[in-house]
């Protein structure tokens, strides 16, 4: 008795993504740079199982300020929001970044970063997902350098870094969870 062979599955997969946009740099003053771009994207993702047909609307402003030669300030805001064509259910994505940077002298920076995204949807895996979640994350990086005038050593350089990530599910959601990291490290160049 010979053994039996499986019949292979076929998935067959056509995905066909057309985007288009607009970008502009304003600098009003050397201190200061505003950026903005929008731009609209159509999505089309057909297997043999499902069919995925989205449009989004995708828009950014950021700027960067630098007031000081030793402290440097950015901040983004973005949003997408995409479009279900199939079902005309709409899905809002929106992440604010922010960062302050200060220069130690010439030894080391520290920077504290902010980003908070609140999510109800977008395509994950060739689908449109069905997420609403809120997601908050601060992160404090102290860098340095030690500078040495040994001639097998030529500097150290440090790095500590503290992150928090708040997670939870909208409206109230079982998910909910609240992680810290920290992490160091450094390292001696020869």
């Amino acid at each position: 008795v010979l053994p039996s062979t499986p019949n292979p599955v076929i998935n067959r997969t056509n995905t066909v993504t057309q985007d288009s946009g607009i970008a502009l740099t304003f600098i009003p003053f050397g201190l200061i740079t505003l950026n903005g771009d929008i731009g609209l994207q159509n999505y089309r993702n057909i297997t043999s199982t499902a069919t995925t047909e989205t449009q989004n609307i995708i828009g950014k402003i950021s700027t960067a300020l630098q007031p000081f030669p030793t402290l440097e300030l950015s901040g983004a805001l973005s949003y997408k929001r995409t479009k279900d064509q199939l079902t005309s259910v709409t899905s809002p994505k929106s992440v604010f970044e922010g960062q302050v940077t200060y220069r130690l002298s010439t030894w080391g920076n520290l920077a504290v970063q902010i980003q908070n995204e609140t999510n109800a949807g977008e395509v994950q895996g060739g689908r449109l997902t069905g997420l609403d979640f809120i997601k908050n994350t601060r992160t404090a990086t102290f860098t340095f350098i030690i500078p040495s005038d040994n001639a097998l050593v030529s500097r150290g350089e440090g790095k500590a870094s503290y992150r928090n990530v708040t997670y939870y599910d909208n409206p109230g959601g079982a998910n909910r969870f609240d992680a810290v990291l920290l992490t160091g490290e450094f390292t001696l160049s020869f």
